[in-house]
């Protein structure tokens, strides 16, 4: 059978009064919130003196509830082993156990806090701008929503919005969907209730535009006059972007220090600020040429925002004046625009990597060029460039077909 004791451990005044838990397996011992004059405390009994003062009688009084509260907690904890100096500190001054909210903004807010020493300040900044659009839909119905709300009517509901109300394209609405599936994920973890439809939340996506620039595009953008340095820069960025295959994020940190030597080779190392992934490049003759033109160092470092202005310019002045098709965006909405357009105005940050896929793929093996876009699975890296499941079966069989012939 428990016992429970009350002690002081020193002549102090005032002492700090301490309690002791025993049974069969189990002695611990932890301080109280409790303090009495040691001259009031009889060791023995293990409790105040017979004290006439009202302080004395309040503090044996508390004593008495707190013996009741450890055993009454004692009682009910079913597994024994539990029992140590933490399980005593929390039955004498509980825990309130933290309520998490289950509202959706609250739960994205929360999801964003928790990952932002492990995602890219882009990725943080959308699940903020998927806030805001939770928010002006709460405002738009009338309601706040709950994690355990987001079933298939809400979805078709909410599609409905994105597309008609906010004019946002079919893309962006699976992003936002898909979105809102990882923090119902997250809210599970959290212990917070979702809908049982939660994983069958779906949106279609709309066609990609995979725009690339071709070995006779870049060519043509290698041998352009440019009339400034701010140009010729971001030319050189956009060659070196294109026989790299990185990301901007990546791009632009590429400093001296990210080159290496390895076996005679000379090589760029970087860390992919998307996934953490340490990837080794190999310099290609173009970018070996950029590199020489300016003595080894890389070219001139601009924001996303500018970079992404001046090589639309750089292009046009290349004249890649070619109608194609894609997807601007229009000021005015601030929604992306399906249309016809001179393909200068189409090229963006992006185009570097789908740029080195497209034109690499084929003349290197496919893991290869893969190991450098920082694609994981091939399929994926397929659907990138526009080549479809199919491809590779009906490569292989234009390969028989030839054999046959010979």
């Amino acid at each position: 059978m428990a016992s429970i004791k009350f002690l002081i451990q020193s002549k102090r005044n005032p002492a700090n009064i301490y309690v002791r838990l025993r049974d069969s397996t189990v002695d611990v011992k932890a301080k109280t919130p409790y303090v009495i004059n040691s001259e009031k405390w009889s060791t023995s009994k293990g409790q105040v003196k017979n004290a006439k003062d009202v302080l004395s009688k309040n503090v044996q009084s508390d004593l008495e509830k707190l013996r009741l509260q450890i055993l009454t907690a004692y009682n009910s904890n079913q597994s024994k082993g539990g029992i140590n100096t933490a399980w005593l500190k929390n039955a004498i001054s509980p825990k309130e156990e933290e309520i998490k909210s289950a509202l959706m903004i609250d739960l994205i807010q929360s999801y964003h806090d928790e990952k932002i020493d492990s995602l890219a300040k882009s990725s943080l900044q959308k699940i903020l701008s998927i806030k805001k659009i939770i928010l002006k839909y709460q405002e738009y119905s009338g309601r706040d929503f709950q994690m355990n709300h987001i079933d298939l009517e809400f979805n078709e509901e909410f599609k409905e919005y994105l597309r008609e109300e906010e004019q946002y394209g079919p893309n962006y609405v699976k992003k936002v969907v898909d979105m809102l599936k990882t923090i119902g994920r997250y809210a599970r973890t959290q212990g917070i209730p979702t809908s049982y439809q939660l994983e069958s939340l779906t949106a279609k996506p709309g066609k990609v535009h995979k725009i690339f620039l071709t070995l006779e595009e870049l060519e043509r953008i290698k041998t352009v006059h440019l009339a400034n340095e701010s140009l010729e820069a971001a030319r050189d960025w956009l060659i070196i972007s294109c026989f790299t295959g990185q990301r901007v994020s990546d791009l632009l940190k590429l400093n001296e220090e990210s080159l290496t030597e390895m076996e005679g080779h000379r090589l760029i190392s970087l860390k992919q600020q998307k996934g953490g992934k340490e990837v080794l490049l190999p310099i290609f003759p173009e970018v070996e040429e950029v590199l020489k033109k300016r003595g080894g160092a890389f070219p001139l470092k601009f924001s996303d925002q500018n970079y992404n202005r001046l090589i639309k310019e750089v292009g046009k002045l290349a004249g890649l004046d070619e109608p194609v098709k894609g997807a601007l965006n229009d000021p005015k909405t601030n929604r992306k625009v399906e249309g016809v357009f001179p393909k200068w105005k189409l090229i963006s940050t992006h185009i570097g990597r789908r740029s080195l896929a497209t034109n690499m793929y084929g003349k290197y093996a496919t893991p290869l060029i893969m190991s450098m876009t920082g694609h994981t699975r091939e399929a994926t890296f397929l659907q990138y460039i526009g080549k479809g499941q199919s491809h590779n079966a009906l490569a292989l069989a234009e390969m028989l077909s030839v054999k046959k012939t010979i």
